[in-house]
Formats: C-alpha cells, sequence, structure tokens
C-alpha cells in the first residue's frame, strides 16, 4: 500500500469501528443474557479499539462480562446461567474484592448498568464498598434471588437505579444497606418484602436523606434487630409495618438520627427481646 493508501485504509477502519460502536452502545442495553447473546456481543466489543472488555470468573467458574463501549458507562453482563457470583459459602471475600475493584478501579467508570443474572441464587456482598455515582439495576433480574444480604454494604452510590427490582423470592435482606451512604431519596418502593424474613441490620449505620418504605410487607419478618441503629436518615414512616410475627427488635432505633420516628402500629407481642427498641 502506498502512503496514501493507508491513510485511506485507516479512515476506513476508524469509520467501521465508529458504526460498530454505535450499534453495539443500545445492543448491550437489552435484557437478554443468553449464551449466544453474549458470545456475540463480546465479539464485536473486542473489535472496537475504543472498547474495552474485560471477564471475571464467578465462584463457580463461569464468566460474567464488562464491556466499556464509552468513558462514562460500564456494562455488567450477567449471563442467565450464572447462580453465584463471589458468595457461594467459599472464598467470597477475596472474590467479592476482586469484582469490586473492576467495577472501581480497573474500568475508572462512575456509572454502572448491570444486565441478565435470571439465575442468580444470591447477591451477597455484590456491591459492597462500590463507590460510583450511578447504579442502573432496572435490567437487572434477580427473581430467583432468595438472599441479598449485605448486597450494597459500605457503598457510596449517588443514586440507584431499581426500577422494578425483583425481590419476590427474597428472604434474607441482613445488612443490606449497612453503613450505606448516598446523596439521593432511596426507593424502595417497587421492593416486594412477602417473603422476607430477616431484616436486621438492614439500615445500620446507613446515611440516606430518605427511604421510602411504602411497599414493605414485614408480616413475615421475625428478626428486626438494629435494623436502623445509629442510621442517619431524616423521617421514618413506619406506620404500615406488621410486626406481628417478630421475635426480635433489640436495639432496633437505638442511637438512630431521625428527626421524626412513625411506629404507631407495631405489635411487639411476640418479641422476646425488645430490649433498647428506642
Amino acid at each position: 500500500l502506498t502512503h496514501d493508501n493507508r491513510l485511506i485504509y485507516r479512515e476506513l477502519e476508524y469509520s467501521e469501528k465508529k458504526a460498530l460502536s454505535a450499534k453495539i452502545n443500545p445492543e448491550v442495553n437489552k435484557i437478554n443474557a443468553d449464551e449466544t447473546y453474549v458470545s456475540n456481543i463480546t465479539a464485536k466489543a473486542k473489535l472496537l479499539g475504543s472498547c474495552e472488555i474485560r471477564d471475571f470468573t464467578t465462584v463457580d467458574g463461569k464468566k460474567i462480562y464488562f464491556i466499556k463501549p464509552s468513558d462514562n458507562i460500564v456494562n455488567v453482563i450477567i449471563p442467565n446461567d450464572v447462580e453465584y457470583i463471589v458468595s457461594h459459602g467459599r472464598n467470597f471475600e477475596n472474590l467479592s474484592s476482586r469484582f469490586q475493584n473492576l467495577l472501581r478501579d480497573h474500568m475508572f467508570c462512575n456509572n454502572v448498568n448491570v444486565i441478565g443474572g435470571k439465575g442468580l441464587k444470591n447477591i451477597v456482598l455484590l456491591f459492597q464498598h462500590t463507590d460510583i455515582e450511578t447504579l442502573d439495576l432496572s435490567n437487572f433480574d434477580t427473581s430467583s434471588c432468595t438472599s441479598m444480604s449485605r448486597a450494597f454494604e459500605c457503598a457510596n452510590i449517588d443514586k440507584i437505579i431499581f426500577g422494578k427490582f425483583d425481590t419476590h423470592n427474597v428472604i434474607d435482606m441482613r445488612a443490606m444497606f449497612g453503613k450505606f451512604s448516598t446523596v439521593s431519596p432511596l426507593d424502595l418502593s417497587y421492593f416486594d418484602t412477602r417473603n422476607v424474613k430477616d431484616m436486621a441490620e438492614m439500615f445500620s449505620f446507613a446515611n440516606v436523606r430518605n427511604i421510602n418504605f411504602e411497599s414493605f410487607d414485614t408480616s413475615n419478618v421475625i428478626r428486626m434487630e438494629a435494623m436502623c441503629y445509629n442510621c442517619n436518615t431524616d423521617k421514618l414512616y413506619l406506620s404500615m409495618f406488621d410486626t406481628r410475627n417478630c421475635e426480635n427488635m433489640t436495639e432496633m432505633f437505638m442511637h438512630c438520627k431521625a428527626s421524626y420516628l412513625n411506629i404507631k402500629n407495631f405489635d411487639i407481642t411476640k418479641a422476646f427481646n425488645n430490649n433498647a427498641l428506642l
């Protein structure tokens, strides 16, 4: 090739990559994480010089993918056959740290979009210590999850977009938002908590301006100890809480900094331990 032809070739290569990038960006936002889809989208991403792609091996030896099609967003694609990412009874602390490092350190991005996850059994520790601006979970399928314990523990996230985050099978929400911090209201209005049994320490030491508990069904919750212990929030409207089956409310609101607390309908007849409720 002559010098002029090389320049033309590079220009064509750049325009093709740009066109492919424009095609990939909306494509990775679809709710489709089957094996064929993941294979195709990662293959396309690798063709782009400006598109960074990394993979993460889960606790069960399967792959999830981090695709960065632009400077300001990372798409975390979780194939539907993945059941556990970091927590399945072994080596979870090391795996959790590696996953968080991919989000926080290596990708240099403040906006994360999670896609797929239909087969996940839990998201324990998944976003622990995450420090980002926006976490979009509107395309994250958590319909099979039974535990979300410590999922956002110690995280600092300016805004979480839950969308229709599916929690209808969740049993354990222990410390889910423990030591969590955000500058935005925490909208949990789509949370279906009818099967949850453990909400202990759920918001302990959290720093949240406002929490929307509007849809909370607590009729099956047994443990609420330290649920809002030392929680820094504005007002807590909990008059809709059904606590008839709760057995432990120890220090539930101890050191809570809420300016207003409404627990007028609380039933503590089954609570064998409600010491220092306030």
